[in-house]
């Protein structure tokens, strides 16, 4: 009688009419369920952090990989009518072209260089002879900003077909009134502020 009992005590304390030293039906399945939320979690969170690590480092590269370019001729800031004009420059896609250009800040208006610079292959450019301003004293002190764009082929088109109307315009005594703005398809990757003498 006394030993019965003892096992009546075992079951009741197991909790739930679960004898004693026996596994409940359900407990695999409780842990099942926490393993498989457990790895899907661990799957999300490697997903996130390996897109969240591609965009930085694509960041990163981005910015290194940059186009860019430096004037490297103008000793002065102060700069007669005409003056050659060169510089460095990286990374710039082969596709696109060097423009140089001027705006006079009496009027913010661009005026574009006849032709493209030339892409050195030493990562060097040059310009040629750069064009500031009328040859009268009107623009005497003027200030100008002196730019260098890179020009994908729509820039270039739309640079080539401002030249040709102006020429065609007046061949003998052509006038250039600028740009309002530069055209779509062109970066700044330089400019230098500077005084017409």
């Amino acid at each position: 009688m006394t030993h019965d009992h003892g096992q009546d005590q075992g079951e009741a304390q197991s909790g739930e009419g679960t004898p004693a030293g026996r596994v409940s039906p359900n407990h695999g399945k409780r842990s099942n369920g926490r393993y498989v939320l457990a790895a899907a979690l661990g799957l999300i969170a490697g997903v996130v952090i390996d897109n969240v690590g591609s965009i930085a480092f694509g960041a990163v590269i981005s910015v290194f990989n940059k186009p860019a370019a430096e004037i490297t001729t103008l000793a002065s800031d102060t700069v007669p009518m005409t003056f050659g004009l060169e510089g460095t420059f990286k990374n710039v896609p082969a596709s696109d072209l060097l423009w140089a250009v001027n705006r006079a800040q009496s009027n913010n208006r661009w005026h574009p260089q006849p032709e493209a610079c030339t892409k050195l292959i030493d990562g060097m450019f040059s310009c040629g002879k750069m064009y500031l301003g009328v040859q009268d004293e009107s623009d005497k002190s003027e200030v100008f900003d002196i730019v260098i764009v890179g020009a994908d082929p729509s820039a270039v088109r739309e640079f080539s077909r401002y030249d040709k109307e102006v020429v065609n315009e007046d061949p003998e005594n052509p006038t250039y009134p600028g740009l309002p703005t530069l055209p779509s398809g062109t970066r700044i990757l330089d400019q230098e502020r500077v005084i017409r003498e």
